[in-house]
Formats: C-alpha cells, structure tokens, sequence
C-alpha cells in the first residue's frame, strides 16, 4: 500500500487507524489467553484427540509456542481472574509489558505496574522491574553516562573514584 502526500488530518486518521488494529490486537491476544486457559484448566484438548494440551497448542492450525501459550495464560490468570483487573482496561497495553511485570506484581502494586506498562516503552519498563527485583540496580543505573562515541544510544560506566 502507497501513502502519496497528504493532509496532517489524513495523516491524523491514518494513525489513528493504526492504533485501533494495534488495540484489536492486544484485545485478541487477551481473548486467546482466556480461551487457553479454559482448554486447559477443562483439558479440552482430549476432546479433540490430543494427549497433551501442549500436542494441541503445537498443530499446525493453532501453532502457538509453549512459552508463548503459558505466558498468555499467566496474565489471563493472573490480571483477569486474580487481580479481577478488566480486559478492557488491559487492551492498551502490548501482553509482553504484561508478561514482564508478572515476577513482580502484588495487590499493592498492579495499579503501578499497569500505569508503567502503560506508559514506559519495553526497554524502561524492563529497567523498571530489574530495579523492583533488586533496588541496587537503581544505583547502578546512576553510575551510568552517556556515551559521546555512540551519539547517546548506549551507556559506559562512571568510575567511583
């Protein structure tokens, strides 16, 4: 498809179309996650002649991974059914920002880690959870410059002394 020049509104809309799919698909894989975990939990998958849950998630019409599949079905449980966090408060946020905050999620902090997800680009919000896992990498963190050679795009260490 060949977007020729346009007006800022055409543009506008063009966007903004991109972010409706972007929602549909966070909304899908939401939905994926919960019907997976009820195949699961009801062990469906014998129904349709599969040993194994994981047997079924592997055909070749399903064709999910493993980890793939146990991760949607850990923020399923986890956000959906444990912290009874809705899915539409979820389809704004991509499921793999989900899956990172899982290790450290608690009661006291999913409202926290959702507004991070929310708002923190894959890479800060990672940053974020090393930090929550172990707060000495805070200090770390400010120990760090930016580097002159790579025009800001990495960091080197500062010397103590």
């Amino acid at each position: 498809m060949k977007i020729e020049k346009t007006e800022n509104q055409n543009l506008h809309e063009f966007h903004s179309y991109i972010v409706g799919l972007v929602r549909q698909i966070n909304y899908s894989f939401l939905d994926l996650a919960r019907c997976l975990v009820v195949v699961h939990e009801n062990k469906l998958y014998e129904h349709l002649c599969y040993e194994t849950f994981e047997s079924y998630i592997a055909t070749p019409e399903i064709s999910i991974r493993r980890a793939s599949a146990y991760k949607l079905m850990d923020i399923y449980r986890t956000y959906v059914l444990e912290y009874k966090i809705s899915p539409a408060r979820l389809i704004d946020i991509e499921w793999t920002k989900l899956s990172t905050t899982l290790p450290v999620l608690t009661e006291d902090n999913v409202e926290d880690l959702l507004a991070m997800a929310e708002s923190l680009s894959r890479s800060d919000l990672r940053q974020e959870i090393k930090i929550l896992k172990d707060p000495s990498e805070k200090d770390k963190e400010e120990l760090t410059k930016t580097c002159p050679y790579c025009n800001g795009t990495g960091k080197v260490p500062i010397d103590k002394d």
